[in-house]
C-alpha cells in the first residue's frame, strides 16, 4: 500500500515541531519522531542531487554531490544535527537495503552518468515511499507518513514530482517573534539586522513557493500557529480535514498563546522600533496587529 504523504514545514522557530510531533502521535500517521530527514530539499539532498545529476551533469560534480549525500545519510543515521540516531528508530538492514537500492539506481553498475528526469524521480520517489513503510509497518494501522524539515515546503515543484498527491502543511508565526527567537540560536544570527533579513528573505522565497502550491492546486493549508493556540479544538479538527484522517480534536490541546508571545518581554524601545520599522509591513499582510 502507498503512504500518504504529509510534509510539515514553515520557517523554522515557528511551531513546525509541535505541530509535526502532535500529528505524528495520530493513530493513522507514521514519522520518524523528532527527526527531520533533511534527504529532499536541504544542502545536499535529492534535490541538489536531481540539478547535477539531470541538469547540470560532469563527473566531478556527480561524484562530490553523491558523496556529501552520503555523508548526510551517515550523519542521521548516527545521531547528527542533534537529533535521535536514525538506526535507533529503524531496522539497519532495512535502511541499508533501501538506501542501496537507490544507489544502485543512481549509478548503474557502479558508474555515474547523466539520467533523464523520469528516471531519477522514479528513484527518488520509491526511496521516499521505502523510508515511508517501514515507518508504517512499525505503527500498525497508519496509513500516513508525516516528515518535518521546516523549509521543504520552499520547494513545491520537486516535491510535486516526488509525492504527486501529497498533503502540506505550512506553520508560520510573527515575523517579529521569529527573528528574536532566531537570535536565541547557537546556529542562528547573532545580529537583529542579520535575523531580520533572514526571515524576510524566508516570507519573500514563500510567496513565490504559494503561488505553485495554488497554481497547481496542490493541496495546502496555511496556518498561523497563533491560531492555533487561541482555538486548538477547531483547529485540530481543520488540520485532521485536510490530512483525511479521522477526527481528534485533542490534537492540539496544550499549544500555549502565552508561551508563543513570551518575546515581547524586555524588549528595549530600540529594538521593538527597530522591528517595527524593518518587519511591520511583512506582518500587517500575515495578519499581525
Amino acid at each position: 500500500m502507498m503512504a500518504g504523504l504529509i510534509f510539515v514545514g514553515g520557517p523554522g522557530r515557528s511551531g513546525t515541531s509541535f505541530v509535526a510531533d502532535r500529528i505524528g502521535r495520530h493513530d493513522e500517521v507514521a514519522t520518524y519522531q523528532d527527526v527531520e530527514l533533511k534527504l529532499f530539499c536541504e544542502y545536499s539532498g535529492l534535490l541538489d542531487l536531481q540539478k547535477v545529476l539531470v541538469d547540470s551533469f560532469s563527473p566531478n560534480r556527480a561524484e562530490t554531490v553523491l558523496r556529501q549525500f552520503q555523508n548526510m545519510l551517515k550523519a542521521l543515521r548516527e545521531g547528527g544535527y542533534g537529533q535521535p540516531a536514525l538506526d535507533t528508530l529503524v531496522p539497519g538492514e532495512d535502511l541499508d537495503l533501501i538506501v542501496s537500492g537507490l544507489l544502485e539506481r543512481l549509478q548503474p553498475q557502479g558508474y555515474l552518468s547523466p539520467l533523464d528526469y523520469p528516471t531519477f524521480n522514479a528513484a527518488a520517489r520509491d526511496f521516499l515511499q521505502s523510508l515511508a513503510k517501514i515507518a508504517l509497518d512499525q505503527k500498525p494501522g497508519t496509513k500516513h507518513f508525516l516528515e518535518k524539515t521546516p523549509h521543504n515546503c520552499l520547494q513545491p515543484r520537486f516535491l510535486h514530482e516526488l509525492a504527486p498527491t501529497a498533503r502540506y502543511l505550512h506553520i508560520y508565526r510573527n515575523p517579529k517573534a521569529v527573528a528574536m527567537s532566531l537570535l536565541r540560536q547557537s546556529w542562528g544570527p547573532s545580529r537583529l539586522d542579520h535575523a531580520i533579513v533572514w526571515v524576510r528573505s524566508y516570507f519573500e522565497a514563500w510567496q513565490d513557493a504559494k503561488a505553485y502550491f495554488e497554481r497547481f492546486d496542490l493541496r495546502l493549508a496555511d496556518l498561523s500557529i497563533e491560531n492555533i493556540a487561541r482555538d486548538p479544538k477547531n483547529m485540530s479538527r481543520e488540520v485532521c480535514y485536510h490530512l483525511g484522517v479521522e477526527l481528534d480534536s485533542s490534537l492540539f490541546d496544550g499549544a500555549s498563546l502565552e508561551q508563543l508571545e513570551g518575546w515581547k518581554k524586555g524588549l528595549t524601545s530600540d529594538t521593538s522600533k527597530e522591528l517595527d520599522d524593518e518587519l511591520g509591513s511583512l506582518c500587517d499582510a500575515l495578519g499581525y496587529e
